[in-house]
């Protein structure tokens, strides 16, 4: 039962952030598009390897957090009893599950916190990805998508 509450509710989650991540990283792609040379605009088939690129490097960049953070986590269990770092984890995980609700339904904005900690990290990454601009070729795209990956966004 307890599994099948935590699937629905990652499940919700996915479909209702999901509109969000349209929205703005939807935007995001369609602004770095319409920088694209004119060239390169003319046909659909020429803007997919960057539209797979800026995703790919995104992608690359959140898989990194993951690392980085699922190594931190293997660091803590060096230190901890496997069973009470499960536990400890599973409460962190819940509670921040809420947070993340409230604040996608806009009861609670306390999240706000850790996008603007993310903000102060954004804001040493930032120049490297205004240099890759404009973009003209799928490589440039995906360094681009990585550093993307690092703008402060609540659900990530």
């Amino acid at each position: 039962m307890l599994k099948d509450v935590s699937l629905l509710s990652a499940l919700l989650v996915g479909f209702f952030g999901g509109v969000h991540c349209v929205g703005m990283c939807g935007g995001i792609v369609s602004a770095l598009t319409l920088g694209l040379p004119d060239r390169l605009r003319a046909r659909p088939a020429t803007t997919w390897p960057f539209h797979l690129a800026y995703n790919l490097g995104r992608i690359s960049s959140y898989t990194l957090a993951g690392a980085l953070v699922g190594g931190l986590g293997a660091g803590v269990i060096q230190f901890a009893e496997l069973r009470a770092a499960q536990q400890v984890l599973q409460v962190v995980a819940a509670v921040f599950m809420a947070a993340l609700g409230l604040y996608l339904g806009g009861w609670w904005f306390g999240l706000q916190a850790v996008e603007r900690a993310g903000g102060v990290v954004w804001r040493r990454i930032e120049p490297f990805g205004r240099r890759l601009l404009p973009v003209t070729s799928p490589m440039q795209a995906y360094a681009l998508g990585w550093v993307w990956g690092w703008l402060p966004c609540g659900l990530v």
